[in-house]
Order: structure tokens, then sequence, then C-alpha cells
């Protein structure tokens, strides 16, 4: 999650504090107008603090709240957007990019979707929700790009006139097949990681050119462009429980968990109570009934929920 504010937004927050609380004058009221004209991203993030303020009048009174309350009446508030601006920023461009997903892509999931395709070497993919693929065939090599999310792949194989080794990229990172099935999942902060079904993957960073890895099965590796590969305890048969209709965590830090959910739930859930974000869980959340997962988070961690147009909050 980001931990800064963008400066649009913390000028939009600014200007809704000032019209909330009565206090623009007829200049200002003037500046506002032409400031939303000048560019459709600040009334877009206009828009998001306008959410935000009404959210803070319904939680005003709650005490998880209570020490914004020990500022003046004008610096709670703005505390209070400024919070839940940071927090409801991640899932503010969510349809700008599905668009720009649906046109870069050779297939694509939609929210809450899981779909299974057949590419034209008879390879198949298993696409996680809000999933993407592109491909880049050629006659020396079957390449896919991984863009968002995550996907199963279990490549046709080398045999008969097919000699063409088949490659998974993303971000710096590529992953080819030696006779398997294998996940690969792109987080949203570039990180990306390999879970090995069946068989093995010989794993390397595309640039700079270095020695790669092999993983067996049931092996996974992670890599960031930043730090490059690193070692990973996350199980692939676990990981994999997208495929079969669930979701399966085991002591899974509560952040993790919602990054997951949340590429799973057409309605976001945002952590306000982020003392809790590092609390480790277990659980097995069934796609088809994601909607009722805040109410059990609710009752295991002794959270407050509160549902909202287009974004549920935890606190």
């Amino acid at each position: 999650m980001n931990d800064e504010i963008e400066p649009v937004d913390i000028e939009a927050g600014e200007w809704v504090v000032k019209v909330q609380q009565g206090d623009l004058s007829t200049e200002e009221h003037e500046r506002l107008r032409l400031w939303l004209a000048r560019d459709d991203a600040h009334a877009d993030a206009y828009a998001r603090a306008e959410r935000a303020w009404q959210v803070t009048a319904l939680l005003r009174d709650d005490p998880a709240f209570a020490v914004l309350h020990e500022r003046p009446a004008r610096g709670w508030r703005w505390a209070a957007v400024a919070a839940l601006l940071l927090s409801l920023l991640p899932f503010a461009y969510r349809q700008g990019d599905e668009l720009w997903l649906s046109l870069s892509s050779d297939y694509h999931s939609a929210p809450q979707q899981v779909r299974e395709i057949v590419l034209e070497d008879g390879s198949r993919v298993v696409l996680g929700s809000r999933s993407a693929i592109r491909l880049d065939y050629d006659d020396k090599v079957r390449r896919v790009e991984l863009l968002r999310g995550e996907a199963m792949f279990h490549p046709a194989p080398r045999q008969g006139m097919e000699l063409r080794p088949f490659s998974v990229v993303s971000e710096g990172l590529e992953a080819t097949a030696l006779g398997t099935r294998y996940l690969v999942r792109r987080g949203a902060d570039r990180s990306v990681w390999v879970g090995v079904i069946e068989h093995r993957v010989e794993v390397g960073q595309r640039e700079p050119a270095r020695s790669t890895v092999q993983l067996d099965e049931g092996q996974s590796i992670g890599y960031d462009p930043r730090n490059g590969l690193r070692a990973s305890s996350l199980d692939p048969f676990f990981e994999v429980s997208w495929t079969r209709g669930v979701l399966t965590f085991m002591d899974t830090p509560l952040d993790d968990l919602l990054v997951r959910l949340n590429q799973y739930r057409d309605k976001p859930v945002v952590l306000l109570k982020r003392e809790l974000a590092d609390h480790a869980l277990s659980a097995v959340l069934r796609l088809d009934n994601l909607d009722n997962a805040p109410q059990a988070l609710q009752g295991e961690l002794a959270l407050r929920v509160l549902e909202l147009p287009g974004i549920t909050l935890l606190y």
C-alpha cells in the first residue's frame, strides 16, 4: 500500500474541508471552479475527497477514531479525510486499469472470474480474477507475458513438430517450463512469484543476465526488480487453491490476506485499523461466498465492518 498521498489529493482534500465547513469566500469559490475545470484529474481527486469526508461523518462518534477527536474540529476531520484517502487510493483507478488491460492483452479475466483458455499450440492457461496475459509466439519460442494478476500454466509438451520452449515473463523474470504445471503471480508492487505444481521450472532474471535456478515440484521463488530473486516459503499447493474455488491462507498477515481477497472481490476491503496489518490468520474462503468474508474477519479480530457504495471498511 502507498505510504503517501499524491499532491492533487492533498489539494482536493483541503478544498473539501473548506467547502464543507463553509470557509470559502466568493473569490475562493471561483478559484475552486477553475481548479476543477482545469484537469479531469482534479475533479476525480475532489470526488474521492468528498467520499472520504462522508465516511468521516459516519465514523465520527466511533471509539476507534477517538484519537483524532483530540484535534480541533477542523483538524480531526482533515486528519480522518487524509487517512481515508491514503487507504482508498490503491482502488481509485481500478476502472481505468481494467480498460487498459482489455485493450492491451490477448486474454483477460473479469473481476470474480476464473477463466480457462486453450492457446493455439494446445497449452492451457487458467487465469485468476482480474488477470491478463499477452502472447508473443514466434519461430523460436512460445512466450507469454503476465500483465497482471495470476495464472496457472500447463504448457503443451515439446514433441513432434513442436520444439519451441514455453516461457512466462513478467517484469524482469522469466520462467521456462521443463515439462510442467506451474503458477505465476504478479503483484501490484511489481513483485513476481513462481510456484511449481508438477515437474520442474527454470527461473531467471532477463536483464542483466544471471544464472538461472531450477525449481522442483512443490518449490517456489519470489522476485522484485530491486532485489532480484529471493527465497519464498509459500506452498504452491496452498496457493493453487483458487483453481479449485477457494482461497487458502496459513498464518498469513492480514494485509497480505486482504490483497488476495481484493483480487477476487468486486468490492474491495480496506483495513483502517492498521495495528492489525501484520496479524497472522489462517482461513479457507470460498470464491462464491466472498461477500461474507469481511464478516468472518470481523468475528475473528473483533473488528467493525462499514459497508459503503463500492468499498468495505474494516476498523
